[in-house]
């Protein structure tokens, strides 16, 4: 499975920032295009709403400097290969839920940030299919709790 973003921004006004683009997905005998589209709003000193579907879809408020916590609503979707040595060989599986997010950013310097998050996905659909990505089968699953840290050092 390949995978392109294409991401645009303008600034429309002081306040106001629009986002469009592409995620284009190619490969596992399917192709698809998604259209990125929405806003980040900054109406405040320490406030931020980004609106932007299906990437960036947040409230933020930043403390101090270096502290910002979030809250998100995500969207989750994978779509694999089956190995060739299990029981439906070189098919596919897919699966998409959504959930929400808290976080907590912790960004020191300009070149390095933290992040600390715990969430819930909400309910799922797995979705497994043959080679042709033919006679799909659904499997339904419960949500659950998630959480974890992420660091990014930029050079």
């Amino acid at each position: 499975l390949y995978q392109g973003v294409l991401w645009g921004k303008y600034d429309f006004c002081k306040y106001v920032e629009l986002d469009f683009g592409l995620i284009i997905e190619v490969g596992l005998n399917k192709e698809k295009i998604w259209p990125i589209l929405g806003f980040i709003y900054t109406p405040c000193s320490g406030w931020r709403i980004n609106a932007v579907y299906p990437i960036n879809i947040a409230v933020e408020y930043e403390w101090s400097k270096c502290l910002t916590a979030a809250g998100s609503i995500r969207f989750f979707r994978n779509r694999h290969r089956v190995q060739a040595e299990e029981p439906h060989s070189q098919g596919s599986f897919e699966y998409h839920t959504s959930g929400g997010e808290l976080d907590l950013i912790y960004t020191p310097w300009k070149w390095m940030m933290v992040k600390g998050f715990a969430g819930q996905a909400f309910d799922g659909d797995l979705k497994m299919t043959d080679r042709n990505d033919h006679n799909a089968r659904h499997y339904k699953f419960k949500g659950s709790f998630y959480a974890g840290a992420s660091a990014v050092m930029s050079f």
